[in-house]
């Protein structure tokens, strides 16, 4: 089992690749001709957005834990 100062790098890691794949979809949304598919991608990206808020606050609280 990982210490909560294990886990940080994993956290950050991840939180990097959301950040990324966000950017992606609107990228890909603003080329996107069609309507219904706007509309899809700007669902995940409202989703990626709240998993992205609550990694930031959980990885916040994590690093005031370890220290």
């Amino acid at each position: 089992m990982q210490t909560v100062a294990e886990m940080i790098p994993d956290y950050k890691q991840n939180l990097d690749a959301l950040r990324a794949r966000r950017r992606e979809l609107i990228a890909e949304r603003e080329l996107e001709p069609r309507f219904e598919r706007r509309h899809a991608l700007t669902v995940r990206i409202i989703r990626l957005d709240g998993i992205i808020a609550s990694t930031t606050a959980a990885l916040h609280d994590m690093i005031a834990y370890a220290d």
